[in-house]
């Protein structure tokens, strides 16, 4: 099996960052608050996604797969359960990227083999991948892609890579038809693995491959990536294994993160809404 997936889950209740002199009560929306919930562990993932409820986690990994799990407590990964698994080597064997619909009845992929392409598939029940079918791929023009992000609307698509022009946004004048794409903006950075953004698009999360850490960005025009700017980096308790990617629930009290070897899940007191 593509995952592997150990009995046991380790717990802590409050491995934290400090912020020197500021109380916690008196600071808003940061990761540098976020405290240690459990990990789960897990081997050859690169990305995983959650449904908005908490009670389906999907997870891509090296060996071509997409696999899904049920949680019988939302967003408590320690109650994941394994359910389906898909493989998705006829269009993809280096899935790099996942990302889903907001009504389910759609998944992405990104990917670097067979040129470098978005690949878009359709559930015929929503959000149970036994039901998938291709429907079309979109080709980028650049290379080593590793994390796909979608609006809420289904009309701006952004992806990451590791090249020079490593932050790249797309337009679909029909939203979620990944075939009326077109190039948007661009951001250069660096050694960047998954994204996410915070639901109102201020927020940039960058996944920093090299540091093993979560690089925060201030957006002042909401997705725009070009108006980012650097506002923290988030350093990850505990350690293990390269960091891949991030994940958010819809308020941005609970974050994942996904790493070589483990899921790692914590809990903000001060979500971003």
């Amino acid at each position: 099996m593509a995952i592997d997936v150990a009995g046991s889950i380790l717990k802590q209740t409050d491995i934290r960052e400090t912020i020197t002199n500021t109380a916690e009560s008196d600071v808003g929306f940061n990761l540098n608050y976020a405290r240690l919930e459990r990990t789960m562990v897990i081997s050859s993932a690169t990305d995983l996604f959650f449904k908005h409820d908490g009670r389906e986690m999907y997870v891509v990994n090296t060996n071509d797969d997409i696999i899904q799990y049920t949680l019988s407590t939302p967003w408590d990964i320690s109650t994941a359960n394994l359910t389906a698994t898909e493989d998705l080597s006829a269009k993809e064997t280096a899935i790099t990227g996942l990302f889903f619909k907001t009504d389910g009845t759609k998944f992405y992929i990104c990917g670097n083999s067979g040129g470098t392409r978005v690949h878009e598939y359709d559930l015929s029940t929503a959000w149970d991948i036994t039901t998938l079918s291709f429907l079309q791929s979109y080709t980028l023009n650049f290379n080593s892609p590793t994390g796909l992000y979608f609006r809420e609307d289904g009309k701006q698509m952004i992806v990451s890579s590791t090249v020079a022009v490593s932050l790249r946004s797309h337009s679909l004048s029909t939203a979620w038809d990944i075939s009326t794409g077109s190039p948007y903006d661009t951001f250069a950075d660096g050694n960047i693995g998954g994204i996410f953004f915070s639901r109102k698009g201020d927020l940039l999360f960058e996944a920093d491959t090299v540091a093993d850490a979560i690089t925060v960005k201030s957006l002042s025009t909401v997705f725009k990536i070009s108006s980012a700017v650097d506002d923290y980096t988030w350093t990850i308790l505990p350690t293990g294994g390269t960091v891949k990617s991030i994940f958010f629930n819809s308020n941005g009290s609970q974050v994942f993160i996904l790493t070589t070897t483990m899921i790692i899940q914590q809990s903000i007191k001060r979500g971003w809404r």
